[in-house]
């Protein structure tokens, strides 16, 4: 048996899992799971990540799983953008902010203050959360600590030092810093420059499978460390497999990505658009993304009616119940519903859609179902997806009615892949980086021994086309 322990820690909770391979098949155990390292300084009017209380669990959970495994490999993968900084010593000179410090009012416009070329070279979107617009931060309100900086470190950087010593920073990870220069591969110079911070405090970037170094249990004991694809999204997306296409897949969860992986040639021969972003994928391929609020909005509207009919709303149920439904002709823009529903979306639904007929809780449900299908279709339309398979995975990937549901809207076959696939992506690279085994393909290969991949496949409805083309035109006639 050969083991190896992956750790993917999300903005809202974290685990540690155990990845075997045993008789020629992968098996997974959590050994632990863990949340509430996010923190708000009333005193900074910020939010912060208790990076203290992370390491100490992910310590903990490597003792754990080695006394009941031989562990032969660690990994790590993280969200992006938020990172560490390092004195001369090395310590730590404050915790790390937490981009949701970013999304405030008085912060959200900093990043437009930076100019369009570093789009140009990085392929990432000016936004708020950037590690480029957290710096600008930084510097207008704690320009000491930048003073004293000798190292940043993006958080699964800054574990992998304290656990090995060595400081780099994994080439996926580093490319969600709108500081990487998406066709030289390497942090660029003329950005860093314009903001007026040391290049010397950007550590060396390395690629997948490298071992980084060693974590010590004790004198006698001590366990290899891989980089791996570092970046959350990318390291799930290493679990599919390899193809002469274009790879075309969601993400879904409170938040959902839609995207394509492809060749840097091919996209940028296309022309780099600002409304995606362009990331590294870990493996020599690029990741072109679109991020959009997700499950927020059924999650969203499940306690608003809750608050409002003391009704307890159990989504599988409600998804169990929907797919018996025929598709309604309610067709609306969920992003400006949400910003003119004034923190309630079903009761903006129920005003709009309620003169023409009584409706139930289940209704609402559908409209925001159906809404968010024909949403990602759009956007995968806009990325000419052309039919290709879609590959979905997060939460969301668990629901057969919203599978089912995208599969008829694209009449494109549909296939979720795994449960923790973040994890999983981690654990894959972690096996290739120990010669285990040989490419993604022979993961996937021995995966479908024990995963039952479900495909989707298209159910030709004329009453979806007629709706899809209406929210279509709809968001044309809103463009003019």
């Amino acid at each position: 048996m050969f083991s190896v322990l992956a750790f993917d820690l999300g903005a809202t909770s974290s685990r540690g899992i155990v990845f075997s391979i045993i008789n020629g098949n992968i098996t997974q155990q959590e050994v632990y799971r863990f949340t509430g390292y996010k923190y708000f300084d009333s005193t900074k009017n910020a939010y912060f990540w208790n990076i203290n209380d992370i390491i100490s669990q992910i310590k903990s959970i490597i003792l754990t799983a080695s006394i009941k495994y031989d562990i032969q490999s660690i990994g790590i993968d993280s969200w992006g953008c938020d990172f560490v900084l390092l004195d001369s010593h090395n310590h730590k000179l404050m915790d790390p902010l937490c981009y949701e410090t970013m999304l405030m009012n008085e912060n959200y416009n900093i990043c437009e203050e930076l100019p369009e070329y570093f789009f140009e070279i990085t392929g990432i979107p000016n936004s708020p959360i950037n590690t480029s617009s957290q710096l600008i931060y930084l510097k207008r309100n704690y320009p000491e600590i930048i003073s004293q900086a000798h190292s940043l470190l993006m958080i699964p950087d800054y574990i992998l030092f304290l656990l090995t010593g060595c400081k780099y920073s994994e080439s996926s990870i580093a490319s969600t810093t709108q500081l990487f220069d998406l066709e030289k591969r390497t942090w660029s110079k003329n950005l860093v420059d314009y903001l007026e911070i040391p290049m010397k405090i950007f550590p060396k970037i390395i690629l997948p499978f490298s071992r980084i170094g060693y974590f010590e249990i004790n004198d006698s004991t001590s366990i290899p460390i891989h980089s791996i694809v570092s970046h959350d999204t990318a390291c799930a997306v290493f679990t599919i497999p390899e193809s002469s296409s274009p790879i075309y897949f969601i993400s879904s969860g409170t938040w959902s990505i839609i995207g394509e992986k492809n060749e840097i040639g091919l996209l940028k021969s296309k022309g780099l658009s600002t409304s995606y972003s362009y990331e590294q994928a870990g493996d020599g391929k690029i990741l072109k993304l679109k991020n959009i609020l997700g499950m927020w909005y059924i999650e969203k509207v499940a306690n608003e009616m809750q608050n409002t009919t003391n009704e307890h709303f159990n989504i599988p149920d409600i998804q169990e119940l929907l797919m018996k439904k025929i598709p309604k002709n309610n067709v609306i823009d969920l992003d400006k519903i949400k910003l003119s529903s004034h923190n309630n979306i079903s009761k903006s639904l129920i005003k709009i859609y309620g003169k023409y007929g009584h409706m139930e809780s289940i209704d609402i449900f559908q409209i925001i179902y159906q809404n968010l299908a024909f949403k990602y279709a759009d956007i995968l339309s806009d990325l000419n997806h052309n039919k290709y398979p879609i590959f979905i995975f997060g939460g969301g990937s668990k629901s057969k009615f919203m599978n089912q549901l995208i599969t008829n809207i694209t009449q494109s076959k549909v296939i979720p892949i795994y449960d923790e696939a973040s994890a999983l992506g981690n654990s894959i690279a972690q096996f290739i980086a120990l010669n285990l085994i040989k490419s993604k393909d022979e993961a996937y290969k021995l995966l479908k021994n024990i995963f039952d991949l479900k495909e989707y496949t298209p159910i030709n409805n004329p009453i979806f086309n007629e709706y899809h083309l209406i929210y279509i035109n709809n968001k044309r006639g809103n463009a003019k």
